[in-house]
């Protein structure tokens, strides 16, 4: 019997577990991409929570392993990866009759009107109009990620046509079987996973036994050189703790009423009988440090 021939696209969002209710914003660009993990970290470091312990890969080192034991021959596999998942388009636009294993904490299909332009969010979509041959299933970490694929079906009529060609199941659901990996594609995806574990994604990247890994450049035009060459990002756990720290001080200040002095726009000046007062504060500036906000 002839080895299934198939794709296989791996965001490395599939192994963290973000909290439901961080309720983070997310968004393909270099903003999201860099500078939002430290204004993240910093104030969740600010209110006790250390997400470089947190928010952190699961699962990844045996990986591979685990695929092989179900089947997967990476013999004559071809590698490519980058930061953008909008990078398994073009990887996998030959693909005919093939079927597509996308390991992803997301289905990838219609977050977006189905006429909107190609991107991480809609790439599988696009791939199985384009090939109608392909078929495709989206492998969720755990079991209670598949009512996302459920709920989009159910409300976006646009997938119906293909419901026969999409299927989702969790890794542990995958049946044994010979199938003959021929392409990968890897996303860092950098705007859902944060810069601290960069340098585990190149192990998992490295790691992959493919017989040639390939690095996607520029997939994504408004991304550019901050995201797309997947270098290693710039992470001063430090300097951003140092940061945090400031911000933890100046929220406690707050809470005990003694930030008002410090952001006052007027000067202190010496009034009568002795007592210090902020010149241009009006009567609020004379009552006594650590009382009562009105209005709390």
């Amino acid at each position: 019997m002839a080895k299934e021939s198939v794709f296989l696209s791996v965001d490395w969002d599939y192994f963290f577990r973000p909290d439901p209710f961080w309720d983070w914003g997310h968004s393909e660009s270099p903003f999201f991409v860099n500078e939002m993990w430290s204004v993240r970290f910093q104030s969740a470091y600010a209110h006790g929570m250390d997400l470089t312990k947190r928010y952190v890969p699961v699962g990844h080192t045996l990986f591979w392993r685990a695929l092989i034991e179900r089947g997967f021959d990476f013999t004559h596999a071809i590698a490519f990866y980058g930061d953008s998942h909008l990078g398994a388009y073009p990887a996998f636009n030959e693909a005919k009759r093939r079927v597509v294993y996308n390991f992803d904490f997301h289905h990838d299909l219609l977050y977006q009107p189905p006429d909107s332009t190609i991107s991480c969010e809609n790439w599988l979509y696009h791939l199985l109009v384009k090939r109608r041959y392909t078929e495709a299933v989206v492998v969720y970490p755990y079991p209670r990620r598949k009512m996302e694929f459920k709920d989009t079906l159910d409300e976006r009529p646009e997938l119906w046509p293909m419901c026969d060609r999409v299927s989702c199941k969790t890794i542990q659901e995958l049946s044994s079987g010979e199938r003959r990996v021929e392409r990968i594609f890897i996303a860092r995806s950098g705007a859902w996973t944060p810069p601290w574990a960069d340098k585990a994604f190149m192990r998992l990247v490295n790691s992959c036994p493919a017989l040639l890994k390939i690095p996607i450049i520029n997939v994504v035009p408004k991304i550019g050189a901050m995201g797309d060459t997947v270098a290693v990002r710039k992470w001063d756990r430090d300097a951003n703790v140092a940061r945090a720290e400031q911000m933890r001080n100046f929220i406690q200040e707050v809470r005990n009423g003694e930030a008002n002095d410090r952001l006052s726009p007027g000067r202190h000046v010496q009034g009568v009988g002795g007592e210090k007062r902020r010149e241009g504060a009006g009567l609020a500036a004379q009552e006594p440090r650590g009382g009562a906000v009105q209005g709390a």
